[in-house]
């Protein structure tokens, strides 16, 4: 059963991350975007097919940045629909203050490490301070939305793992989610800093650590990245194999995808929304999926544009293959 969408408003962005799977930028908006009115009608048309208990993540690019966003944001929330934002952030008291007034519920804020780690994965000098500073503000609201913190885990910021937890219980959010340096859009140019096996298994079993010692009141959701070699025949490619989704990735010009990672990389799309309902791209899914590799197809499939064998570009080792980046787990201790 369809749950959530993602949706891409644009692909513009005013920031140039080196971890962007989709390449966005200021002038790399994709071909053919939806009107605000098309926004509009899919919104309505999911939730009739939800019931208005959908959920909508809104996310670019750089969402932001759509002349009409807090219309659509407004329209997702006025159909009752859950509607969360994911975003940088990077703006103006004015435009802070804007987003305070549509009711969330929850805002995605990236923290990935120290600062000079986050600063430098994120292309900008200082935004580990301002991005701080807006948590800081969205945590004191009243009847404020949750509040999550995201981190994406590569081998020079591994080590900031804990200072990341600590921080989170200190402000008292309500989530953290960790994810594994994907090799895709911007980060093709950073294939060194993808973490192997046993430096994930290792960061994950200090996260466990840290969460039996301190017990936050918050929840924490692990990319598991790899699974245990033995599996391997078991698995071909997660979402790829047939797996039920329970959420749709909508490109702003339209395209649906079972897997953002599959946009990032312009694997084949399943349909697409100018050209036919949510319902009906939804229904054939199961006939248009791929068959997967072990590991990930999408990264697979950027491996044989590079001239490449068809195989997931991930460390492995005799005990640890690479696994579906779709797949997390909650952590408990």
């Amino acid at each position: 059963m369809l749950k959530s969408l993602d949706i891409h408003l644009t692909n513009k962005c005013h920031f140039n991350c080196r971890h962007c799977l989709y390449n966005s930028g200021i002038n790399n908006e994709d071909e053919g975007e939806l009107s605000t009115s098309e926004w509009i009608k899919i919104f309505t048309d999911f939730s009739h097919l939800t019931g208005g208990k959908g959920s909508i993540n809104l996310l670019g690019g750089e969402p932001l940045i759509h002349k009409d966003f807090f219309k659509i944001a407004n329209a997702s929330v006025d159909l009752g629909l859950k509607t969360n934002l994911i975003s940088n952030f990077g703006f103006s008291d004015s435009v802070i203050r804007k987003i305070s007034e549509i009711k969330f519920r929850r805002l995605s804020f990236g923290l990935h490490g120290c600062e000079n780690n986050h600063d430098w994965l994120r292309n900008s000098k200082g935004d580990y301070k301002n991005t701080l500073k807006i948590i800081k503000l969205f945590l004191k609201l009243k009847n404020r939305p949750l509040i999550n913190i995201t981190t994406v885990l590569h081998k020079n910021n591994l080590d900031d793992v804990i200072s990341v937890l600590e921080l989170g219980k200190k402000l008292k959010i309500d989530s953290q989610s960790f994810f594994f340096f994907t090799p895709v859009g911007r980060g093709m140019d950073f294939p060194g800093l993808m973490a192997g096996p046993d430096e994930w298994q290792k960061t994950k079993g200090k996260v466990l650590g840290w969460l039996k010692k301190n017990k936050p009141a918050f929840s924490v959701k692990w990319e598991k990245a790899y699974i245990p070699a033995s599996q391997a025949k078991q698995f071909y490619g997660g979402l790829c194999s047939g797996e039920n989704t329970t959420s749709l990735e909508i490109r702003s010009n339209g395209n649906v995808y079972y897997c953002g990672i599959l946009s990032g990389v312009d694997g084949p799309a399943v349909g697409n929304l100018k050209k036919e309902s949510i319902a009906d791209a939804y229904k054939s899914l199961s006939s248009k999926r791929m068959k997967g590799v072990s590991g990930c197809t999408a990264l697979a499939i950027l491996s044989q544009k590079n001239n490449k064998k068809i195989i997931d570009p991930r460390p492995h080792n005799s005990k640890w293959t690479p696994s579906c980046p779709y797949e997390l787990e909650s952590l408990c201790p």
